[in-house]
């Protein structure tokens, strides 16, 4: 994005994208702001608002505070679509594919 002025930055760092937002003239509506383009008037862009709207028009709704913990990566991979008995059974097929490869090339070798 290109900003003319140090205002349009300020803009766009106040109504950045994922920002919740209230609609002045409809309390208690909330949406969220999809983009924000300073080349566009009005400049921001709402996700179930189909007209674009001005800062005016918006009331910024504070965002809560991040947890302490979140750049904590797990240490084991979860796989949280998925049960026990699938994985099972996917290693199952797995070995099963891996030992008849092995065996095609075992006979390849002998009959060659």
């Amino acid at each position: 994005m290109i900003f003319e002025t140090e205002s349009e930055h300020q803009e766009a760092l106040k109504f950045r994208p994922g920002q919740k937002v209230e609609l002045k003239h409809q309390p208690g509506m909330v949406d969220i702001i999809v983009d924000y383009d300073p080349m566009m008037v009005p400049p921001i862009v709402l996700a179930s608002d189909p007209m674009p709207r001005y800062p005016e028009e918006l009331q910024l709704l504070p965002t809560p505070a991040l947890n302490r913990t979140w750049l904590n990566f797990p240490r084991q991979a979860q796989y949280p679509a998925c049960s026990l008995g699938d994985r099972e059974a996917s290693r199952k097929m797995n070995s099963r594919t891996k030992q008849q490869a092995f065996s095609q090339r075992s006979q390849a070798k002998v009959f060659s």
